[in-house]
């Protein structure tokens, strides 16, 4: 599993209003049951919530006027990417699954997958032991 502290979004940064303004005029309930049904009756849950990504990603083609919620949409086809790869365990969705199954707030699962996203998509510094840095 993975280690890295996710960036908190409680009291998300404006740049998200946009999307939960539009979320909220335009509810996610639609795709989040479809994704409740298919993971009541299928084995192969990451590909629901690789499913469920691509239908996240989608919606927020309503809103590229916004740089900010374009980032999302860049992040979230980042890890479409990194699960067709097999590079993301599906243990890394178990939060984001109870989220759905609980039936979280739309917000929630908003910032959730913002912060999955921020977070699986980090690229961390090349480990350079051969370098000394002077005092």
């Amino acid at each position: 599993m993975n280690n890295h502290r996710a960036p908190n979004l409680n009291g998300a940064p404006s740049k998200y209003e946009e999307l939960f303004k539009y979320t909220d005029e335009n509810p996610l309930d639609e795709i989040l049951a479809q994704v409740r049904e298919r993971l009541k009756s299928s084995d192969d849950q990451l590909t629901i919530i690789d499913a469920s990504i691509k239908q996240l990603r989608n919606y927020t083609r309503k809103l590229a006027e916004n740089k900010d919620i374009m980032k999302v949409h860049i992040e979230l086809h980042k890890l479409r990417r990194k699960i067709d790869k097999g590079r993301i365990p599906l243990e890394e969705f178990a939060h984001y699954i109870d989220l759905i199954n609980e039936h979280a707030s739309d917000r929630e699962i908003w910032e959730h997958i913002i912060r999955i996203g921020q977070v699986l998509n980090f690229k961390e510094p090349p480990s350079r032991p051969d370098i000394v840095i002077p005092y």
